[in-house]
């Protein structure tokens, strides 16, 4: 049982970091909101297949939910215009050997967003200096 309990405290503070700090999204803001943003690559490499998609939500008022292709994530994230902050990033626990080289780099990379550009049906991730972390595009999922 206290193995389940960190995780649990975890989400229930990332529930209520969401609850208590809804942001009121302008127009550019709402083009990634609700949509099941598929990973094409993570740092210029392709996104390997694993048990799942790889895949990003983000929810209207700062909720994240995902795959790494493996693991399931949640995190609080703040928009500003075409700025992104993203909280502390929880994951399902599971060992997936056909997707942990990208799990690993998106969960990393992610540290390192501040901003994103929609293009189409392509969103990109990118760092203060125009690095490229992420590279997503809208799926039906």
């Amino acid at each position: 049982m206290p193995k389940l309990l960190a995780p649990l405290i975890a989400l229930i503070g990332l529930t209520f970091i969401a609850a208590t700090h809804t942001m009121a999204a302008s127009a550019p803001d709402t083009a990634i909101l609700d949509t099941h943003w598929k990973l094409v690559s993570v740092r210029g490499v392709a996104a390997e297949v694993g048990r799942r998609e790889a895949h990003l939500v983000f929810k209207p008022g700062g909720g994240l939910a995902g795959s790494t292709g493996c693991n399931n994530l949640a995190a609080v994230y703040a928009l500003d215009g075409e700025q992104i902050a993203f909280g502390p990033i929880v994951t399902t626990r599971m060992y997936c050997q056909e997707a942990a080289r990208t799990e690993r780099a998106l969960l990393k990379g992610l540290r390192d967003v501040s901003r994103w550009v929609v293009d189409g049906n392509r969103l990109e991730l990118l760092t203060d200096a125009g690095v490229t972390i992420a590279v997503l595009e809208k799926s039906e999922g």
